[in-house]
């Protein structure tokens, strides 16, 4: 995935939360910061979900 490209930028721009949900996992995001702020808040959300209780001390 790279947000260097216009249509997938674009997608996380429009909406952060669905553009990650539809992400197959595990993905690598290059140029993650052209998705703005809202993007790391929703790949945060996502990750705080799939934790699992071993992993959070």
């Amino acid at each position: 995935m790279n947000l260097d490209e216009q249509a997938p930028r674009e997608a996380a721009l429009a909406d952060p939360e669905a553009f990650v949900a539809g992400l197959q996992r595990p993905v690598l995001i290059d140029e993650v910061q052209r998705g703005g702020p809202d993007l790391f808040l929703a790949i945060k959300s996502i990750v705080d979900e799939h934790l699992s209780p071993a992993s959070s001390s």
